[in-house]
């Protein structure tokens, strides 16, 4: 049975996953006077980029068989997609919808809506997802709810929501922000590379975005089985992305037209 603490638990990280993007929109919005446009853009391009054209591919190299599922090169491939599609996303956003919003503050509005539709899809649509299944649970109505599943799958629903602790739960939370900031940081590497007229930068922006998500790829491959040591690497880097970002603003500053 899942426990009170736990509902409780995912609900607060619900809400959390579905907030914090919306609030650091409206204060950075009201202090930096940014173009929401920038915002809306990032947003439609990690929708449009990673969700919808990636996935295709990613379906079209597993039906296939491709790569073998469960490899380290299966790992690479999923890190570098990540890294080709949201990267180059961005790129086209600033060189074409985008190519008169490129201050800082735009570099800014853009990785809110990028990073903030990630938090809010991935964080609080998974979290959503939970909430109900965990409210099934609890009032024995799962069957009804997993209606056409078999119940092999179900139990194995039931026997994964079950077994969630509170710690998880926060972590994931949390790991939302880590990723938000990391996004918010490639941003202005790619803002940073049009800027100085350098397509280097864009390279840059993949491979350090295919290097983030490489860990976590490997966990999910079970190549690495501790999670400990991979949201340990997460926070790093998320460490890394925001003295980043806190650079940023000087770093473009000082940049000339």
């Amino acid at each position: 049975m899942v426990s009170n603490n736990v509902i409780v638990a995912l609900i607060i990280n619900l809400i959390f996953c579905v907030l914090f993007p919306i609030v650091l929109l409206v204060v950075f919005k009201i202090k930096y006077k940014f173009s929401i446009k920038t915002t809306v853009v990032g947003a439609v391009v990690f929708i449009l980029f990673s969700q919808v054209l990636e996935h295709y591919m990613h379906l079209a190299v597993i039906s296939n068989k491709l790569i073998p599922i469960n490899t380290i090169a299966f790992a690479i491939y999923g890190a570098l997609a990540a890294g080709v599609f949201e990267e180059v996303g961005r790129f086209v956003a600033f060189k074409t919808i985008l190519k008169k919003d490129t201050e800082w503050k735009d570099g800014l509005g853009y990785g809110i809506g990028h990073g903030g539709i990630e938090a809010l899809y991935l964080g609080g649509l998974s979290m959503l997802n939970t909430v109900i299944i965990a409210f099934a649970i609890k009032s024995n109505t799962l069957g009804v709810l997993a209606q056409g599943q078999g119940k092999a799958a179900i139990e194995a629903i039931k026997d994964s929501i079950v077994k969630l602790t509170v710690p998880e739960i926060a972590f994931s939370g949390f790991e939302r922000l880590l990723a938000f900031t990391i996004q918010l940081a490639l941003s202005f590497v790619v803002l940073y590379g049009i800027r100085k007229r350098k397509t280097i930068y864009l390279l840059i922006a993949i491979l350090l975005h295919a290097i983030v998500d490489f860990p976590a790829a490997l966990y999910q491959m079970k190549i690495i089985t501790s999670l400990p040591l991979v949201e340990v690497i997460t926070c790093a880097f998320a460490v890394v992305a925001l003295v980043l970002v806190v650079k940023s603003k000087k770093i473009f500053s000082e940049l000339k037209e």
